[in-house]
């Protein structure tokens, strides 16, 4: 919902792009609990996990994990622009595990395409800080500072930032012993004692001019218990070696991290899709792994460093003619996701903190954008009193990143008596194509920044054609004191 703001004392009018969204009521809510293996989201994305990790789970393989031992997240649909998703154009299907994120980008296409199914180049994104939202469509974001391998307060270990330093580093020569290292801030050195290790350049791919390292190399080669959709049967974990891993982007590089709070040695090497690890220490199966890639760019996209990504502002409360109590606020998006379906439930409490009433609403607003803060009100029916109040906030991904161009102008506010104040404003389609349903918020701010009125109203005509353009006015009665006022234009 894009936001107009005018001060009271400055009449200084912003503009800001809005959008549309038809949510699509199937998903489930954010930061979701993991789920387990048979919740896996589609028939197609359970074919994948069933060949390399079924075994593993069923302990008819010694061995890493390729996908994680189950989801990590409901089935969702992402914002892609060439995504085609059972009827949903400008979406895809995808699921997160520890280890990556699966995806279905065109469900129209032959199911039986080895690469119908995906997985994300999730470490590229998190390590370049780039969101692909299309092929030639990107977010430009900082690097994630999250540690690629051992414990995640390890404050040593390398992050997607330190692998951001080298990506433009000179390549390895072939069938070279790997000594160098790479520490937190990016910097590289050299450790002969690391050749005891043995661990060789091996191959070098043409496109990105890298090498790999042997142990990766063998990992993406390797043979063992798979399952074929009918019996666990010996075949190669992948059809294609750089299926799970996409190219090598960075060289290896030997780290000094903590592993269960104990420093450990390991080889590190990004690819597109996959962080690579190598444990020397660890038992036969285990000592190649992917880095929990998944579980980290689900951080970095829909959470804020790992905390809840939307929260609410301070409340302010009022009495309506009636004496019943309406709570007002914002919700705060501080992740790098838009999210739909915003619902605010507050819970009022006695003095003792025992709850009395609960009241729910939605946000007049179908999305909320990444970085976005949007008002709302609880109107309840409660004239009583109470002690204290508890927040919270529900919602689930968006598969829409941002909403159509529709502009706002505020062309008239003022105070039309000493007790009323009027907002008047024009709406204009900007975004070439027909947007329906819209509705407008006006809301009063005073000088901390905290919502003290809001009036809701939706836009006539039902369909506003591109390029036309229609008024809106709404009115506060006896408004409390306030500094500016914001209009939120949105369906």
């Amino acid at each position: 919902m894009a936001a107009l703001t005018k001060s009271r004392t400055e009449r200084q009018i912003l503009r800001r792009a809005v959008t549309s969204l038809l949510a699509l009521a199937l998903l489930a809510s954010v930061l979701v609990p993991a789920a387990p293996a048979d919740d896996i989201g589609t028939y197609s994305f359970e074919q994948v996990w069933w060949r390399t990790d079924l075994p593993v789970r069923d302990n008819q393989a010694n061995r890493t994990w390729i996908w994680g031992p189950e989801p990590i997240s409901s089935l969702l649909l992402e914002p892609y622009d060439e995504g085609h998703a059972s009827g949903v154009d400008g979406a895809r299907w995808v699921q997160y595990f520890d280890k990556t994120r699966v995806e279905i980008t065109r469900s129209d296409r032959d199911r039986d395409d080895s690469w119908y199914v995906t997985n994300g180049l999730l470490a590229r994104e998190l390590i370049t800080g780039r969101m692909q939202l299309g092929d030639n469509r990107a977010m430009e974001y900082e690097p994630a500072e999250i540690n690629v391998a051992g414990d995640g307060n390890d404050p040593n270990s390398p992050t997607y930032r330190s692998l951001n330093q080298v990506r433009d580093a000179a390549p390895l020569p072939d069938h070279s012993l790997v000594t160098q290292t790479i520490n937190r801030d990016g910097s590289v050195g050299d450790n002969p004692d690391f050749g005891s290790y043995g661990v060789e350049t091996v191959t070098r791919t043409d496109a990105t001019n890298r090498t790999i390292a042997s142990v990766f190399w063998n990992f993406m080669n390797a043979e063992g218990t798979i399952y074929d959709g009918f019996d666990f049967v010996e075949g190669r974990l992948f059809q294609d070696p750089f299926y799970a891993t996409g190219l090598p982007i960075t060289e290896p590089y030997w780290a000094n991290v903590n592993v269960g709070g104990e420093p450990t040695d390991v080889l590190i090497q990004a690819f597109e899709r996959r962080v690579l690890t190598y444990n020397p220490s660890n038992s036969d199966g285990w000592q190649v792994e992917a880095a929990n890639v998944g579980r980290h760019y689900y951080q970095w996209r829909y959470t804020d460093e790992g905390s809840q990504a939307l929260t609410t502002s301070e409340i302010t409360t009022t009495r309506d003619l009636s004496d019943n109590l309406v709570f007002m606020g914002e919700v705060k998006n501080a992740s790098r996701a838009a999210f739909a379906e915003v619902e605010v439930e507050l819970t009022i409490n006695n003095d003792a903190g025992e709850p009395i009433e609960t009241f729910r609403t939605y946000l007049d607003s179908a999305m909320i954008e990444a970085g976005e803060a949007l008002p709302f009100q609880i109107w309840t029916e409660y004239p009583g009193d109470y002690a204290s109040y508890d927040v919270s906030v529900r919602s689930r991904p968006s598969h829409r990143f941002s909403r159509p161009d529709i502009t706002v102008d505020a062309i008239h506010a003022d105070w039309e008596s000493n007790s009323r104040y009027e907002v008047e404003g024009v709406i204009r389609n900007d975004a070439g194509y027909p947007v329906e349903y819209l509705q407008y918020v006006v809301a009063l701010y005073d000088d901390a920044g905290n919502v003290v009125d809001y009036r809701w109203g939706m836009i006539e005509p039902a369909t506003l054609e591109p390029g036309q353009e229609t008024r809106f006015d709404t009115f506060f009665f006896e408004p409390d004191r306030f500094s500016e006022y914001r209009i939120f234009v949105s369906n």
